[in-house]
């Protein structure tokens, strides 16, 4: 019992790194290659969007450059050329076209006021037609009467209206009005008697209900008054208006009116049909007028492209002999901008090799992570002494040296199985008891206990966690006495 004692000491001096540490640092070691990866794809990054900034404005010297040239006539490229005389014919041919439009547009307008006059003129034939007819005179003149009658009708109702909405609500709303108003009292509806009668005349004395009652009735009657006689109005507008709109139909078959409104009709979408494209074709020649237009465009592009492929000196050289000083300051911009570009692509050049190498190096950490992570080397059956020091371990195999598998197989010498926990007596005397399991599991604590009865009980628990410390316990009880013994470790 003592070598067994001395043993398990021993075993207890031995550190081990906590559960899922492997597992973690797995996950470091790979983020220690991630953040330098990640760091040289950030200053690409920035890189390309400073060249991106750059080259546009390259470009932009480039088409200033271009415009002066065009402007000076000067270094004008065959295809400049090309696209500098289409321009002068498209744009004689717009300005012709605007010119027979507008010559269009006054003849519009000539026909359009020769409509106006025709329709003018059967528009006064109508009316010496009307007036000669007494029939129309009569129904015309009952019309506006009418017609009078309802808007004085209209607005006495509107006053009716507002002066009963601000009264009537008082007069019911008042606790003895409204009373007597809903008993009917005054009336043949009106059936109290004996006290309730006295009482209710001595309230409408004392509010002088009979003068109110008159006032709200007459206010209840001029509004029901005045909306009968405007429906009545209303009917009768719509009858004469009938009879003066047949007599205007009737009269207005023996002229030209109709004709005279269709010919008006057409001339007036006429001319805004040639004014329509008129104003198209202005807004084409002010383009050229702009220098914005296809043609224009398309010359200066092709004498900046052109320039690209010019040397630096031969542009200054060209700068010097025109008399405009803004193509010397165009070029020596360029100059700088030329001289950025091409630290740009030096610098490019460098981190992308940077950026390869720290990306074989990370793939190479994300592979070996992948293999480690499974529980053949991270599971809850195994461990690793507390001084394994996992970037050591794989640095051999991150320069190459060893392989994925080389690594496993060394990892499977260094792993070591969880034991399983040994109940003993650490007093060094005989076992006071049997331990019994009940669950078919070496793991966990186990019991038993017998009394003084012909039953025996026993007690356990099945895949349990390992711990570095069993207990067993045993229990006799005979007759009043009982016994226990514990022992740890």
């Amino acid at each position: 019992m003592r070598r067994t004692s001395l043993a398990k000491n021993r075993l207890r001096n031995i550190r081990y790194m906590a559960k899922n540490t492997l597992r973690q640092e797995l996950e470091t070691h790979t983020r220690n290659f991630e953040e330098p990866l990640r760091q040289v794809e950030g200053q690409l990054a920035a890189v390309a969007q400073d060249d991106l900034q750059l080259q546009a404005s390259v470009n932009e010297i480039y088409t200033e450059l271009a415009k002066l040239n065009l402007i000076n006539m000067v270094n004008l490229t065959h295809d400049a050329r090309v696209h500098l005389d289409l321009r002068m014919q498209e744009e004689a041919a717009a300005r012709k076209s605007l010119a027979k439009v507008e010559a269009e547009i006054a003849d519009a307008n000539a026909t359009l006021q020769t409509a106006e006059t025709t329709l003018a003129k059967s528009h006064e034939q109508l009316r010496i037609l009307l007036s000669s007819d007494p029939v129309y005179v009569q129904d015309s003149q009952a019309l506006d009467r009418v017609e009078a009658d309802v808007k004085a009708s209209t607005d006495l109702a509107a006053e009716i209206d507002a002066e009963c909405d601000g009264k009537l609500p008082a007069f019911e709303s008042d606790p003895g009005f409204g009373y007597l108003l809903r008993a009917g009292y005054g009336t043949e509806e009106y059936r109290r008697g004996g006290f309730f009668k006295r009482a209710d005349r001595w309230i409408a004395g004392l509010i002088d209900f009979e003068r109110n009652r008159a006032n709200y009735e007459s206010l209840k009657s001029m509004r029901s008054t005045l909306a009968s006689r405007r429906l009545a109005l209303g009917n009768s507008v719509e009858e004469i208006r009938k009879k003066v709109q047949d007599r205007v139909a009737a009269a207005q078959s023996n002229t030209d009116l109709e004709p005279s409104r269709r010919a008006v009709s057409v001339a007036q979408a006429t001319v805004e049909r040639f004014k329509s494209e008129a104003k198209r074709l202005q807004g084409v020649l002010q383009e050229y007028v702009d220098r914005t237009d296809f043609r224009y465009v398309r010359a200066y592009k092709s004498i900046a492209d052109a320039m690209t492929e010019v040397p630096l000196e031969q542009l200054e050289a060209a700068a010097r002999e025109t008399p405009d000083t803004r193509d010397d300051e165009l070029v020596a911009e360029l100059a700088k901008k030329r001289l950025l570009l091409s630290g740009n692509a030096e610098k490019t050049s460098r981190l992308s090799k940077i950026r390869t190498e720290r990306n074989v190096q990370y793939q190479r950490a994300k592979t070996i992570e992948r293999s480690l992570r499974s529980d053949r080397y991270t599971g809850s059956d195994y461990r690793y002494e507390s001084d394994f020091n996992l970037t050591s371990f794989l640095a051999g195999y991150m320069v190459g040296d060893m392989t994925s598998k080389q690594v496993e197989n060394q990892l499977l010498g260094l792993r070591q199985e969880v034991p399983a926990p040994i109940p003993y007596n650490s007093g060094g005397g005989d076992y006071r008891g049997s331990v019994f399991s009940s669950g078919g599991s070496s793991g966990g604590s186990s019991g038993y206990s017998s009394s003084g009865s012909s039953g025996f009980s026993f007690g356990g628990s099945s895949g349990g966690s390992s711990s570095s410390s069993d207990s067993y316990s045993s229990s006799d009880s005979f007759g009043g006495g009982s016994s226990s013994t514990s022992d740890s470790f």
